[in-house]
């Protein structure tokens, strides 16, 4: 092997008295050709360099030659992370700007030559340009992931906003390019490390909550969560970027620890097992990475298994380079760089990593066969996977008929990008910056492997023509699903699958050749729904009032078609006026079909979350079925629904008779009795204007009178949480507020906020009838000033109860410390003691005395609060006696 360390590549940044020196270089990626290479740096740029001369002494001795193609510099924010796509058209970026950029090459050429401000050695030789821009994030964006298919299905993209988003690729069917697809938010800490598995069927997460979840592509539903290996974790580590070996059996997971030592936990697909550890670095590995290729396995007592070759780059400033089957490294780089490692990746040969490192070097280790192993066939890949049921598909057709439009230098190999040519400026293909494109090979046999019924192998050749092989081989990434084992040492890496897996491989019928499966009703002929048609207008039942003489709610107007579109796909029932059964179908947001269901009776409403289903019928029953359509239950209600709503496990029904039932459908309960809302709608009408459930579960009604209800599920009672009494009454309510509906993701986020714009929106819109539902505190009256007063301080109590019904805590604490700092601006001592009391809590434990104070809120510590409390009142002079005396107890309490 040969170590190359090229010190003309770096992100050099003018110092002091003009001087130069080398900033951080965050990600270091090879595109999949191996013709160039991408750092991502400090500087806010991204630089793509040519790697013959790195691999080449005689073509870096060449002054001629081409070594710095492109700079980028669009980001105005240090870039950390730079990934190329597995098709080697794109490159996309990410930076602490919260951006991630799509490059691609510019067929016109227009984007070449320098940037503006750059220096004389920063000419553009490859035209590179932004292709699309993604805004999602509210923070860093720490690290990005293709999906590992020729197609760049996905990309997810992870940040310091411990959110996961996934974008569609420029060739995702039916959807337009990088277009977000999926916001996943169940990390509770940073995210900073994705990565992608090899068959298309799951992706990883690595976060500072110390868990790695792995997510299902199919419904994006966790699949796991692996804790035990990060338990002591530290959170300082700026990056965790995981791995995944190339047959999809192992996940590599950086940042772990086994007790006190540092090491990189191995995850094994089958039960996500962590037991597997390599241990030697001195301090927390940021990285890891496996070689893209199987290498053939040295050890006579593997039986012939492949094994594999992984890299490892750790804070120690070290890089270590492992292969299985042996308990220690084959190599381990100490004094390669002077600070920590950042980033680390294989060329698609498997024998060349690249590294970078803080200090602003990168380093290249070539490796040779006879140093690592020899390199299995890709033969031995596609039967390693085989094993685990994938089978190979071609994708050259659908790649020829998809392939977007590029110049006619890169036509016909859209994998290989052509230089720019420009006058005066050596072309690469002269200075031998970028390596020919392979030309096509030759016919070659590809073995298909099956099995008869006494479970012996049947190998049956299948010729692949010279065209169809280069186009498969050029990055081999399919959809599939495998499975390897792992031992209980590092020794055992790679050993053979157990016999009775064997046995039950073998037991799996041979008349398909894969076992695809089917969804109920996806393969059925659907026709267009056409125009919904009122088959029976809204209606109440028979004129009849309820017992109490309250009238009921109107039974909903019938449709003969009813569609539901929420963000994990579409129901759609179709009603007939009686001489058709109704179907109900759950589909994809692509339009697939995932379930069909026949129902008796006509479907008045119908609503969805990520965890299950239901569908209210005309004749008052409810039905429920779980996200895959098998159907759990079907409830008999009072009366028919004349609202259905839904939020995550929660359901919440609202009956024409009044009532309001809630369940937790995945646990199979009620959550409380029925209650009623008659003693809130006003009889002759309907008085319900909006009713949404809340993410925490909470129903939410908004009426006609301007004034917003929710459900205090520990009194059983509706509990006013906005009003236009305030509106009219109070000074701190914001009159300018605007917008429309109440589910965005803005309500999400601040519901109380939401809830007032709402009202406030009913409050604009009387003005032109001047009509006013309250009356108003006259200016003049006496008094006037302690009233406002008054009206102010209940509007911010009614805020908070409010947030901590709605659960969120981040407008409880500003809303806690707006009520604070008024009690102190007024002087009114005997609330404000009320306030410090409640949340300073008992001092001293009085034995038999039931333990009733709570010492948290929303997940805030109450105590803490008070400390905040305390400030925001001792920016008043009025009550500085009253803050010093719990200032003084909060340090008496924390005092050992």
């Amino acid at each position: 092997m040969s170590l190359v360390s090229p010190a003309w590549i770096a992100h050099d940044k003018e110092g002091d008295g003009g001087t130069t020196k080398r900033s951080t270089i965050f990600s270091v990626h090879v595109h999949p050709d191996g013709s160039r290479v991408a750092t991502a740096g400090l500087d806010s740029k991204i630089r793509i360099w040519a790697t013959a001369p790195i691999l080449d002494a005689a073509l870096e001795a060449d002054t001629s030659a081409n070594r710095l193609l492109c700079t980028l510099s669009r980001h105005t924010g240090s870039v950390l992370v730079v990934r190329w796509s597995a098709s080697g058209r794109f490159l996309a970026s990410g930076s602490d700007d919260t951006i991630a950029l799509i490059w691609d090459l510019d067929p016109t050429g227009l984007s070449g030559g320098a940037s503006f401000g750059a220096a004389p050695s920063e000419v553009n030789i490859e035209a590179w340009r932004p292709h699309r821009r993604l805004a999602a994030h509210e923070s860093d964006v720490v690290d990005l992931a293709w999906s590992q298919d020729l197609d760049d299905t996905y990309l997810a993209t992870v940040g310091l906003d411990s959110a996961v988003y996934i974008w569609a690729g420029a060739r995702t069917a039916g959807g337009g390019a990088f277009e977000r697809i999926r916001r996943i938010d169940s990390h509770a800490g940073f995210v900073k490390g994705v990565v992608w598995d090899p068959l298309g069927k799951l992706l990883a997460t690595a976060s500072d909550d110390k868990t790695l979840r792995i997510w299902r592509v199919s419904d994006w539903g966790e699949e796991a969560s692996i804790t035990k290996p990060f338990e002591t974790s530290p959170s300082t580590v700026f990056f965790t970027r995981p791995s995944w070996s190339p047959d999809g059996a192992h996940v590599l997971c950086a940042n772990a620890m086994s007790g006190p030592v540092f090491v990189a936990a191995v995850a094994h697909r089958r039960d996500w097992n962590s037991d597997i550890s390599l241990v030697g670095h001195e301090n927390s590995i940021a990285v890891t990475a496996f070689s893209p290729r199987l290498f053939k396995n040295r050890n006579p007592n593997e039986d012939g298994q492949p094994c594999t070759v992984m890299a490892l780059g750790s804070l120690d400033q070290s890089v270590s380079v492992w292969i299985t089957g042996q308990p220690r490294p084959l190599l381990v780089a100490r004094d390669v760089f002077e600070r920590q490692v950042m980033d680390l990746s294989w060329s698609s040969d498997g024998l060349t990593l690249y590294a970078c490192s803080a200090d602003g070097r990168i380093a290249v280790f070539i490796f040779t066969e006879e140093f690592l192993a020899p390199l299995a066939s890709d033969e031995a890949l596609e039967v390693a996977r085989q094993s685990w049921g994938w089978q190979k598909t071609s994708r050259a057709a659908s790649q020829a008929s998809v392939a977007p439009s590029v110049s006619s230098g890169t036509m016909e190999r859209p994998n290989v990008l052509m230089a720019r040519k420009r006058g005066g400026v050596p072309p690469a293909s002269k200075a031998g910056g970028l390596p020919a494109p392979a030309a096509a090979r030759p016919a070659r046999l590809v073995q298909v492997i099956t099995r008869d019924a006494k479970g012996r192998r049947r190998i049956r050749p299948t010729l692949l023509s010279g065209e169809d092989s280069s186009a498969d081989d050029g990055f081999a990434h399919q959809d599939m699903d495998i499975d390897m084992s792992i031992g209980a040492s590092a020794a055992d890496l790679g050993f053979k699958r157990p016999a009775e897996e064997e046995l039950a491989a073998d037991a799996r019928p041979q008349h398909r050749q894969r076992d695809v499966g089917r969804t109920l009703g996806g393969e059925l002929a659907r026709t267009a729904a056409g125009p919904a048609v009122a088959l029976r207008g809204a209606t109440f039942a028979g004129g009849s009032v309820a017992a109490d003489g309250a009238q009921m709610l109107p039974t909903p107007a019938l449709m003969s078609v009813y569609r539901r579109e929420r963000p994990e796909g579409t129901l759609e029932a179709r009603n007939s006026d009686g001489a058709q059964p109704t179907q109900l179908v759950q589909m994809d947001p692509a339009g697939r079909v995932l379930w069909l269901d026949v129902l008796p009776a006509p479907v008045l409403l119908a609503t969805s979350t990520a965890q299950f289903a239901a569908a209210a019928l005309d004749d008052g029953s409810l039905v429920l079925y779980t996200a895959k359509g098998r159907r759990s239950a079907t409830l008999q209600l009072d009366a028919p629904c004349y609202r259905l709503e839904a939020a995550r496990s929660t359901l919440v029904a609202v009956t024409t008779s009044g009532l309001v039932h809630r369940w937790d459908v995945p646990g199979d309960r009620e959550l409380h009795r029925p209650v009623s809302l008659r003693g809130l709608l006003a009889p002759g009408g309907d008085a319900l204007l909006q009713f949404w459930v809340h993410s925490n579960g909470a129903p939410v009604l908004l009426l006609r009178n301007e004034t917003a209800y929710t459900l205090d599920a520990r009194k059983l009672a509706w509990v006013c949480i906005a009003s236009s009494w305030w509106a009219d009454s109070s000074a701190l309510w914001d009159v300018r507020g605007r917008r429309g509906a109440g589910e965005s993701s803005a309500a999400a986020r601040e519901p109380v906020k939401a809830l007032e714009v709402e009202i406030n929106d009913l409050v604009l819109s009387r003005g032109t009838t001047g009509q006013r539902a309250h009356a108003a505190v006259p200016a003049g009256a006496p008094g006037a000033e302690e009233l406002a007063v008054s009206c102010a301080l209940r509007h911010l109590e009614t805020r908070m109860l409010a947030a901590t019904l709605l659960d969120s805590p981040g407008e409880y604490r500003v809303h806690l410390l707006a009520y604070a700092r008024k009690l102190a601006d007024e002087g009114i001592r005997n609330q404000a003691e009320d306030l410090c009391k409640s949340l300073c809590g008992p001092v001293y434990y009085k034995p038999g005395m039931p333990e009733t104070w709570e010492p948290t809120v929303l997940g805030l510590a109450k105590r803490d609060l008070l400390a905040d409390v305390l400030k925001a009142m001792g920016k008043s002079r009025l009550l500085l006696g009253l803050v010093q005396t719990y200032q003084e107890l909060l340090r008496a309490i924390a005092a050992p």
